[in-house]
This record gives C-alpha cells, structure tokens and sequence, in this order.
C-alpha cells in the first residue's frame, strides 16, 4: 500500500485532494528576489530564445515567481483557517468533556446524599415550619374517662 492509499481507507485523505507540504513561513512577508543577479543567470538564459531578450527573461521570472508566491499566500490562508478550525474543535470538545465531567460528578453527589438520606432518615427529617405549642396538651388518663362513662 502506498501513504495515500491508507490515509483514504482512513479517511483522513479524500480522493480528490492530494497531501500539501505544510508551508513554514508566511509567504505574505516573502520579497521578490532580484532575478537580475548573477545567481539567476542561468534560470535568465534558459528562458532567452529569438523572441525574449535579457529583460523579458526577468520579467517572466518575476511574473513565476509573484504566480507562486500567490498561491503559496492561499495555501497559508488555508492553513491558517484549518488550524483555527482544528483549535476551535479542541476547545469546544474540552469544553464538553468538562461540562460531561461536572454533570458526571453532580450525580455521583446526588446520589450520594440520597443514599445517606436513606441510611439516616432521621436526621433528614423535615422539620415542621409551625411554631410549637405554647401549652402542654391536656391528656386525660383512661380510668377517668372509664369512670365518667360508668357515672
């Protein structure tokens, strides 16, 4: 198998799209290079021909050079995009596992201050709101009502 066809059967790599280099510097900060210099003298005389001389030759090249440095700037917009987008799902899936975790954990105590209100009922008991009576409750013993039934 080759990489491409594993990353597809992984579906990381669709099979349309090809795997690009990550580019490493920002070509919004690139400056054309002087093709004039002795260093270009050889990419200025492959493009010479009877139709181009010396100055076309430089403008070609400064016209290749601005082409590629036009889509690299796309190629680094996407790529910026694509790890804003990257960054933006970490966060919100961190964002999730925590708020999965706090929900988690308010059950857990939940459930835990139920099973200690079973096991000790009686110190959970509601308490009534009504103020106790001011006066002791009058109770009258059984012989004095089986007396007054008699009478």
């Amino acid at each position: 198998y080759s990489a491409k066809k594993i990353l597809r059967a992984a579906g990381i790599l669709e099979e349309d799209k090809e795997i690009m280099p990550r580019l490493l510097v920002d070509p919004n900060e690139a400056v054309c290079p002087d093709f004039t210099l002795e260093d270009y003298a050889e990419a200025q005389e492959a493009m010479l021909n009877e139709t181009t001389n010396n100055e076309a030759a430089i403008a070609q090249l400064v016209t290749l050079w601005t082409a590629t440095n036009n889509v690299d700037k796309r190629i680094w917009a996407r790529q910026l995009q694509i790890d804003l987008d990257q960054t933006k799902e970490a966060e919100q899936g961190a964002r999730d596992l925590q708020d999965r975790e706090v929900l988690q954990k308010r059950q857990e105590d939940q459930l835990a201050i139920a099973k200690e209100r079973k096991k000790n009922r009686a110190k959970y008991q509601d308490v009534s709101e009504e103020a106790p009576p001011i006066t002791a409750p009058e109770i009258i013993p059984s012989y004095a009502t089986t007396h007054l039934q008699k009478g």
